[in-house]
């Protein structure tokens, strides 16, 4: 599990790594609950999906530090296909990339990228999952008439 001491506030440090989820590419949607901040990948062609989950503890040593740990998982412990290690190298390229930046770019580049406190990527989403939804059902009317009487 990979862990960063990043230059920030944790509100600094938060705002980093969401940012970071928008940037990361493969990533649609990400949830924040406070102690930790956790990216999905969504259903793919190949893959039921993987997760990044960020810790980010409430107890810091310094206020002007804070440290982070980062790890992946599948989404269904099942699915062979599934890559969380591709989406986590990703997702800590893009907070090295922004690591060092001052923290009110990183706060202005975070706001420039939410509309009504939703992501842009968690808006793009839907329609995929429709088409995957209407691909299933077409193969399956497919079967049944295949196999029909």
């Amino acid at each position: 599990m990979p862990s960063a001491t990043l230059p920030y506030s944790r509100e600094g440090t938060r705002t980093l790594v969401k940012l970071a989820f928008e940037y990361t590419k493969g990533i649609k949607t990400y949830n924040d609950d406070d102690f930790r901040i956790v990216g999905k990948t969504g259903i793919r062609f190949v893959s039921w999906g993987e997760k990044i989950i960020v810790e980010i503890p409430l107890n810091q040593k310094l206020e002007s530090e804070t440290k982070i740990s980062v790890h992946s998982e599948k989404s269904v412990d099942i699915n062979i296909t599934a890559a969380p290690e591709i989406f986590e190298q990703r997702f800590i390229a893009e907070v090295n990339s922004l690591a060092g930046e001052d923290i009110d770019s990183i706060e202005m580049a975070y706001s420039g990228k939410i509309k009504d406190g939703t992501s842009q990527q968690s808006a793009n989403s839907t329609p995929a999952v429709w088409l995957t939804f209407a691909i299933i059902l077409f193969g399956l009317l497919f079967i049944i008439l295949i196999a029909g009487p």
